[in-house]
């Protein structure tokens, strides 16, 4: 079993999503820039971690991988520019903060996506699922923007082009990803 974080006891109601989203938020992101050897504690035996950095993407499927991929997060700082938290299946919570980091080995700042799924467990939470992707700049855009209508959808989910909508680029391979586990989540309701 993971160390679990705990929140503080404020009141006798649990805690919203946002509350365990943030406070897990402030403490993983300080323990990876401040004592990153402690980072792997946040993890269980259980648990995978994605990253994803162009093309080449690295698993960790245990805590010794996990701990090893941590580990090779060589950042000089971390700024956090949003977080947002909603309750999960099984009382856990969906966490994605999106940020820039300072890396040892690159000059500029890197942008970067993560997202945890926070699992209860007896006493507060671990993280079950880590997927961190780094965007640099110039891959923002990589495609000719197309807006599509809703009746159009199903003829451009094969095509070669990104789609945006409200700033969110999706890939073609993404939004089917999407659009499966949706319609899997409501047939199990």
């Amino acid at each position: 079993m993971a160390t679990s974080f705990h929140l503080p006891a404020s009141t006798s109601q649990p805690a919203t999503a946002s509350q365990v989203g943030t406070y897990f938020v402030g403490k993983y992101y300080q323990a990876l820039q401040h004592q990153r050897e402690f980072v792997y504690q946040f993890y269980s035996d259980s648990s995978t971690m994605l990253r994803i950095h162009g093309d080449t993407i690295e698993a960790a499927t245990a805590l010794p991988q996990i701990h090893t991929l941590v580990m090779s997060l060589k950042y000089n700082g971390i700024e956090i520019e949003t977080v947002h938290s909603l309750k999960s299946w099984n009382g856990g919570v969906l966490v994605m903060v999106s940020g820039s980091v300072q890396a040892k080995n690159f000059s500029g700042r890197r942008k970067f996506f993560q997202t945890f799924f926070l699992a209860p467990q007896v006493k507060g939470y671990f993280v079950l699922n880590d997927i961190i992707h780094f965007i640099d700049d110039e891959s923002l855009y990589p495609h000719p923007v197309t807006n599509i209508s809703q009746s159009n959808l199903d003829s451009k989910l094969n095509a070669s082009v990104t789609i945006q909508e409200s700033g969110i680029i999706i890939s073609p391979y993404s939004l089917r990803i999407a659009i499966f586990s949706c319609l899997t989540f409501l047939r199990d309701l």
